[in-house]
């Protein structure tokens, strides 16, 4: 369920400014769905860009920041300034805006990128008071639960990233060895804030997910009790596990400064039956995904 919805670009800007390796760069163009930003090699610069934001709509600034920082400033046609922020890291930023607006974007010593684009304001209104809803009553099989279904398919992980507003979503490539069985990718979907892919290891069903880090809340959508919980480090993360014996997770969370990712393991025929996978198994998966 897409709520992030294009507007009218009305000019578009395009640069790149080289330091004295002639690699940094920093590109700024316009499409259907707005202003679009990329930074390399710790890039200093600024471009300008202009925009139009139908009535009923707002703006939104979506941003991934790597290294260094961004600056965006959006001003009306009153001269009123309606965003000015550092932009430091990975999350979007909703202001209420219309009309024509000037956008003036700077990057120093920066790698990230930043996508200036609109919102359905009733939309986002009604998808943040159901995202609660939706991640603790939808179930992980998708089964009716009384709720309108949140979620849209989507083709690829980046896909579903990019529908969920996260930026990017990386997962381990098919036919990777999980506890000496390949794992397959049947689907990927998404909601507001929250990217998922489902697939199969062996005869247990495999869901990954990727969310923005809303105080620290678990995304796995898993509400079942274990009776072990333990950490393990993995890519320099602490993954906090849960199953019903120590060592053989069902469950693993973990969160960074701007994202929250689970993975969570269940039985194809009975998805109330937990199966594990070890410690290594949950490493190996946690390494690949981003």
């Amino acid at each position: 369920m897409k709520k992030i919805i294009a507007f009218v670009a009305t000019l578009a800007t395009s640069l790149s400014l080289a330091a004295c390796g002639g690699t940094p760069t920093l590109d700024i163009n316009t499409d259907e769905t707005g202003i679009h930003v990329v930074a390399t090699d710790n890039v200093a610069g600024t471009g300008d860009g202009e925009i139009t934001i139908d009535e009923g709509y707002g703006l939104c600034v979506n941003h991934i920041v790597e290294q260094g920082s961004f600056h965006v400033t959006a001003t009306d046609e009153k001269g009123d300034v309606v965003f000015d922020k550092e932009l430091t890291n990975n999350i979007a930023d909703l202001v209420p805006a219309n009309g024509q607006i000037d956008v003036t974007i700077s990057a120093q010593d920066a790698v990230g990128t930043v996508d200036v684009i609109a919102y359905d304001e009733a939309a986002q209104s009604q998808a943040d008071a159901t995202l609660d809803d939706a991640l603790s009553e939808v179930d992980m099989t998708r089964g009716d639960v009384g709720l309108a279904n949140p979620w849209s398919d989507a083709q690829t992980p980046q896909e579903a990233a990019d529908g969920a507003g996260v930026g990017y979503f990386e997962v381990p490539a098919d036919d990777m060895e999980v506890d000496g069985t390949p794992l397959s990718w049947k689907g990927y979907q998404y909601m507001m804030h929250l990217a998922e892919a489902d697939g199969t290891i062996g005869t247990a069903e495999l869901t990954v997910r990727k969310g923005l880090n809303q105080e620290s809340k678990d995304v796995s959508g898993d509400f079942n009790e274990y009776a072990e919980e333990w950490d393990l480090e993995a890519d320099g993360w602490t993954v906090h596990c849960f199953g019903n014996e120590k060592g053989k997770a069902s469950k693993a969370i973990w969160i960074s400064d701007n994202f929250s990712y689970s993975i969570t393991t269940r039985d194809q025929d009975d998805p109330e039956v937990a199966y594990p996978l070890s410690d290594e198994a949950v490493t190996a998966l946690v390494c690949e995904i981003q």
